[in-house]
């Protein structure tokens, strides 16, 4: 009599069994995938999360959703994202500002140092982001120089996407090599910052090139520098930094994806691989020129190095100019 209900409970722990290596099996990625952005919707930082969200999806073959965790400069989005597993199911879209210069402003301040290498992996440098100086077009600067010249005279407001960013460093290096008197103001991201240079707020903006080049199209805005070593296709007409007669402040910023340490490998790979074929991909490329960014899509290697580069040169910029980030 009790043959039948053991043979029936053996079917049954060999189906648990066989479903459970089935899914200890199943092949990344089997659901859908959540990828931070530090900074609020409507900037150049969301729009480039969503440009490759977008292919990331069609890609992996399961929905990426875009979620947005301004403040801090990206610390608030770097723990939400460090607090999840490992697994490969949430990334982050960082910066040069939230993994660069947010973790050498904490150790200025002398608090615990976030984000650092052992914590995330970097998976791929997306691009380069050049920064920009923009003011309202109603300003009556039209030039670097002039709008130096008004600082040096009295107090001018600069906003940025947050305290610590590329930004913030960039106004304070022109600020310390000009004599300017060029006050930071800090903003949850790009959209904010722009909003109230328009509602005069502030007197200007150091913002990335995505962030306001539409802006400065429709005339809203207008740029009198750009951080990068060459003009952007977005903003032709406007010079360099170097042109304008401050060299050695190009290429301060650059887009990556980072996921949590340890990720697997071979997940860390497929992800890996899957930006870098994203990134080469020719529509990608140009809307990223559009974007006014410089499309790179490194391996994983590179980007650790790229990583670790920046960290090495922005130390070093800070301990020369003893600027604080605070």
């Amino acid at each position: 009599m009790l043959v039948r209900p053991i043979r029936l409970a053996s079917a049954l722990l060999l189906c648990t069994l066989a479903l459970l290596c089935q899914a200890a099996g199943q092949p990344y990625p089997d659901r859908a995938i959540t990828l931070v952005v530090p900074f609020s919707p409507g900037g150049g930082t969301d729009v480039l999360a969503r440009l490759i969200g977008a292919r990331l999806q069609a890609a992996l073959g399961q929905p990426v959703v875009i979620e947005n965790r301004p403040g801090a400069n990206g610390i608030l989005a770097n723990r939400s994202v460090l607090n999840q597993p490992a697994d490969g199911y949430t990334l982050l879209l960082g910066s040069y500002s939230t993994h660069v210069i947010a973790p050498l402003a904490a150790r200025q301040a002398g608090r615990p140092v976030e984000p650092s290498p052992a914590a995330f992996t970097a998976l791929s440098i997306l691009a380069n982001a050049p920064l920009a100086l923009a003011v309202n077009a109603r300003s009556p600067y039209r030039t670097l120089a002039e709008y130096l010249a008004g600082a040096k005279s009295k107090e001018t407001t600069f906003g940025s996407f947050g305290v610590g960013s590329s930004a913030h460093l960039m106004g304070a290096l022109l600020a310390s090599t000009s004599h300017a008197q060029l006050t930071h103001v800090p903003y949850k991201g790009s959209s904010p910052a722009t909003t109230d240079l328009m509602g005069h707020q502030v007197d200007s903006v150091i913002l990335t090139v995505a962030a306001i080049d539409k802006l400065v199209d429709s005339g809203h805005l207008r740029a009198l520098a750009v951080s990068s070593a060459q003009r952007v296709q977005a903003l032709p007409t406007v010079p360099t930094l170097s042109e304008s007669g401050f060299p050695g402040m190009a290429d301060m910023g650059w887009f990556a994806v980072f996921a949590p340490t340890p990720v697997p490998h071979a997940v860390a790979e497929r992800l890996s691989v899957s930006l870098v074929r994203i990134v080469a991909d020719g529509t990608v490329r140009t809307k990223m020129a559009e974007l006014g960014l410089e499309p790179v899509g490194s391996s994983m290697d590179d980007a650790r190095t790229t990583w670790q580069r920046s960290l090495d040169s922005a130390a070093s910029i800070l301990s020369k100019t003893e600027i604080d980030l605070q």
